[in-house]
């Protein structure tokens, strides 16, 4: 306890120096930040359990002779304000450690001639999946937020940009029905991406969602989940259209819609999945659409980058999300249509062809959680390339394809992929300290295995993770 103490005292000193005054601690999840609609001048609390005295494992309370007072718990961050809450600053860390077993059952039926790691049926993998630091809070008024993450595990960031940041950005709330939010985020496009990694029923995201998410990009959004109290929420923006760090005059904007309608009221939790709090019945229903003009990418705003050319990209997504008693249902579907299937020329005098990536996908996934804090539960997901045959969006004819010249041209290295899977999970202290065991068997289409049959061929894969977010 007096370590608790002395370090509080030493952090009061540190934020006296450089500023001064703080606001309540966040309990939203780690990078899914406080809701931009709660931050407003209007009488609204920061996220539930915000400016609420600090509880559970490991609190601190702790006051300054200067007045400034650190609170906070495990699991929740520890945050120093000051009373008239005009200033606050949060910090918060997150690790995630991963073990993963893959046996490939094509391999292991057609074992290589020479022993290669490479080849082997069986691959084992340990690793940092995520590793997290976040600092958030408010600035001269509660109406005005700022988040920071960063990424520090090299899984965090993408292969050819070493950068960390994953959010920072500016949320300001005149009214609780409008709030501007600019700089580096989520583009508000499909539910399981906005829920917060370190929120997932499952050791990572579905299948459908790492091929069809709008993942993070630098613009700004107008955003409110107040309306027709609580039963309506929307998020309209604009951003850059080729992902996070990535800033360029080169390419067109990714203008962004989505709506969610709450039709039984107030649903508190939506941003986490599962049911912890055990509560009455809880539904969401959302729908969204995206443009990114002229993507340079091949995800739209992640994924490999085009040499030859540019592609308009728009996308659809519709999700529902239901908890009631321990139970949780979460589904969505997903489409992504490009304006045309490839772009052709020249490279270093080699005639070479570039695809979009089209495609459909589906998720859905359901789970029990009993009281003892354990939950079981399973999922399964689909998508389906999509062969165009022609130009989309009223696009000028098609040169000849300097590879495949045939209709229904697409990428021959996209599949249609399927992963069907369960997990077991237990929560000490809900998502802040827990740790999954979850299974998939991974497979592909029909044609993939050149007659052979997909259950024959396909990957099983076993993966364990423990979370301890502070």
């Amino acid at each position: 306890m007096r370590s608790s103490r002395s370090v509080g005292i030493a952090s009061l000193v540190v934020l006296s120096v450089l500023h001064g005054r703080t606001a309540g601690a966040q309990s939203a999840p780690l990078d899914a930040p406080p809701s931009a609609t709660n931050a407003g001048s209007s009488a609204q609390s920061p996220a539930s359990g915000a400016g609420e005295p600090a509880h559970g494992p490991l609190a601190v309370n702790a006051r300054s002779s200067g007045g400034l007072e650190l609170t906070g718990a495990f699991g929740r961050g520890y945050t120093l304000r000051t009373p008239d809450e005009r200033f606050s600053l949060t910090l918060r860390a997150r690790i995630q450690v991963r073990g993963t077993l893959d046996l490939s059952m094509a391999r292991l039926a057609s074992p290589a001639a020479t022993p290669d790691p490479l080849t082997d049926p069986l691959r084992a993998e340990f690793n940092l999946r995520r590793a997290r630091i976040v600092m958030q809070g408010n600035a001269y008024t509660r109406a005005l937020q700022y988040y920071i993450q960063l990424g520090v595990s090299p899984l965090d960031m993408e292969s050819d940009l070493l950068i960390p940041l994953r959010d920072a950005y500016l949320t300001w709330t005149p009214h609780r029905y409008f709030a501007i939010r600019a700089g580096q985020m989520k583009v508000p496009f499909s539910r399981q991406r906005v829920i917060s990694s370190g929120s997932l029923q499952f050791v990572d995201r579905s299948g459908t969602n790492a091929e069809l998410n709008l993942d993070r990009d630098l613009g700004v959004q107008f955003r409110s989940d107040e309306l027709f109290g609580h039963r309506l929420g929307y998020m309209v923006g604009v951003f850059g259209g080729d992902g996070r760090n990535r800033p360029t005059l080169d390419s067109g904007l990714l203008y962004v819609a989505r709506v969610q309608i709450q039709p039984l009221g107030r649903f508190e939790d939506m941003d986490v999945e599962g049911d912890h709090k055990r509560g009455g019945p809880r539904l969401s229903i959302g729908l969204a659409g995206a443009y990114n003009v002229r993507s340079r990418r091949a995800l739209s705003t992640l994924g490999a980058t085009y040499t030859l050319g540019r592609f308009d990209y728009a996308s659809a997504t519709a999700d529902v999300m239901f908890k009631w008693a321990g139970f949780s249902l979460q589904t969505e579907a997903i489409l992504r249509v490009a304006d045309r299937p490839w772009s052709t020329g020249m490279v270093n005098g080699v005639a070479r062809t570039e695809f979009s990536r089209s495609a459909f996908g589906v998720m859905l996934q359901a789970a029990y959680q009993l009281p003892s804090h354990l939950e079981f539960g399973a999922r399964y997901s689909q998508v389906t390339p999509i062969g165009l045959d022609r130009a989309a969006f009223g696009a000028q004819a098609l040169p000849t394809p300097t590879m495949g010249a045939t209709v229904d041209v697409r990428d021959p290295s996209f599949h249609e992929t399927h992963e069907l899977g369960a997990v077991l999970s237990y929560y000490w202290l809900e998502h802040s300290v827990k740790l999954q065991l979850d299974y998939f068997y991974l497979f592909r289409d029909q044609a993939f295995y050149a007659g052979r049959s997909r259950f024959d061929e396909g990957n099983h894969q076993l993966r364990l993770q423990a979370q301890l977010m502070l």
